[in-house]
């Protein structure tokens, strides 16, 4: 890599960063290039930095023993900078130490043959995943306990419990909480829509049913952990506490009541930090679709939670959650409104237009359709979250002053007269992304007469 950084490291760091720009398609051939390296720490630097791709593409991933281990814990985990304690949540700095004990401990006749399953197994098929993965899941489990509980020789599993932290080894015994119901997490993954599922339908709250009442006759605490991890998949949490209330459970209803505010004040908890750090960080113009999606999410969150627990009796988690709420509608304002606006119309013409006539960033270096579009998807999600964070009166005024604006660039001076039909066009096509259909329709009879020059 001529004229760029020195070391292998450093070179793959610059890889990372020059793969936030690439095409879905040269992305997921990066990908597969890192999924081979052999350092894995360098393999870490490169998903570190293109983890928000990623986590947009769902792409299928090379299932290795480690990740397979995982794979049921993943929703759990948080980057070690944005880590909380005390709410439910993982930090992914936990993963190598517990692989590094349970790969020098697991018989090698169960790593062994978990890799060549794995090299053979058909990644869209999660019941063959599963069973590959039941006993590595319970093995982990097993031996873990043992590990945080001294019963494992000195020396032979490559770490001691006195050399990690306290938090570390807390950490371990969440993740072999989840281990033990690995299997029903897997199960309900692979039926229930992708993450972040927008709302349960009757066929996936009759599954989750199902497995609830099953964890809870075996054991409170792996149906605590179990939900733990359903949660963090779905954008409205509070649908499926709701659900549980109603439940007749073998724990009794004093026990069920007090489960449904643990995990529901825990996940509520999550939201707000999640909420801090989304205003927190930086957003650039190619992730004012993410940062949109992400603050609808926790809109829906905060509402759905609120209404499952019955409000909020706590005034220092009500004061908490109003100030979240605070945070996410001053991004709503201050960064995905201000910034897709402007991309928005440095799209709808060419980036040398837009700068000089709006004073508009020329737009990002994909098809300006598709750039003005996402903008549009943007700004309908602001109005969507609005009422929710308590800012929709301003929202409302801001949409409509877009759309006006849209309605009218048509008619400037500078479009050539036979492109003004196709103008109008794209306009129209942006409003009703925007405002809807009906708002759509009126400016298009609008633009019309004005084109046929009944509006000049």
């Amino acid at each position: 890599m001529t004229g760029g950084p020195s070391t292998d490291l450093d070179e793959w760091r610059w890889v990372a960063l020059s793969s936030l720009s690439l095409s879905d398609e040269k992305l997921l051939e990066v990908l597969a290039l890192v999924e081979r390296i052999a350092d894995r720490d360098q393999a870490r630097e490169v998903l570190h930095g293109i983890r928000p791709r990623l986590i947009q593409l769902r792409p299928l991933r090379r299932l290795h023993a480690q990740r397979l281990l995982f794979r049921p814990v993943e929703d759990l985990f948080d980057q070690p900078e944005r880590y909380r304690s005390h709410i439910g949540r993982l930090s992914r700095r936990v993963i190598a130490p517990c692989w590094q004990m349970l790969s020098a401990t697991l018989e090698s006749d169960l790593l062994a043959d978990t890799a060549a399953r794995l090299d053979q197994v058909d990644l869209y098929d999660p019941g063959a995943i599963i069973a590959i993965g039941l006993p590595l899941w319970h093995a982990s489990a097993s031996l873990l306990r043992r590990f945080l509980g001294g019963g494992l020789p000195p020396g032979r599993n490559g770490v001691a419990p006195q050399d990690l932290e306290v938090e570390l080894l807390e950490q371990m015994s969440g993740i072999a909480a989840v281990l033990d119901v690995a299997e029903e997490i897997e199960i309900a993954k692979g039926r229930l829509p992708h993450r972040p599922v927008a709302t349960l339908s009757t066929a996936d709250v009759d599954l989750l049913c199902a497995q609830i009442s099953q964890l809870a006759a075996a054991s409170a605490s792996q149906l605590q952990a179990f939900l733990q991890v359903i949660l963090a998949r779905l954008s409205k949490p509070g649908e499926l506490l709701k659900v549980l209330d109603q439940l007749r459970l073998p724990q009794g209803d004093g026990e069920r009541q007090s489960l449904v505010q643990a995990i529901g004040s825990s996940r509520l908890a999550g939201l707000v930090f999640e909420a801090q750090d989304l205003r927190r960080a930086g957003i650039r113009t190619d992730q004012i679709g993410d940062t949109a999606r992400t603050a609808e999410r926790l809109a829906q969150g905060f509402l759905s939670l609120e209404t499952a627990l019955g409000g909020l009796s706590d005034r220092r988690i009500a004061a908490k959650v109003r100030a979240a709420r605070g945070e996410i509608g001053a991004v709503v304002r201050e960064a995905v409104m201000d910034r897709a606006e402007k991309t928005l119309f440095a799209a709808l013409v060419s980036d040398q237009l837009a700068t000089a006539d709006y004073g508009a960033p020329a737009a990002p270096a994909m098809a300006a359709a598709e750039v003005a579009e996402a903008s549009a998807n943007a700004l309908r999600r602001c109005g969507r979250i609005a009422e929710a964070v308590g800012i929709k009166p301003e929202i409302g005024r801001r949409l409509q002053a877009i759309c006006d604006r849209l309605e009218h660039s048509p008619r400037d001076p500078i479009i050539e007269p036979g492109a003004r039909e196709a103008a109008l066009m794209r306009s129209v096509r942006l409003i009703e992304l925007i405002a809807g259909p009906d708002d759509a329709m009126r400016a298009l009879e609008r633009g019309r007469k004005w084109l046929a020059g009944e509006g000049r």
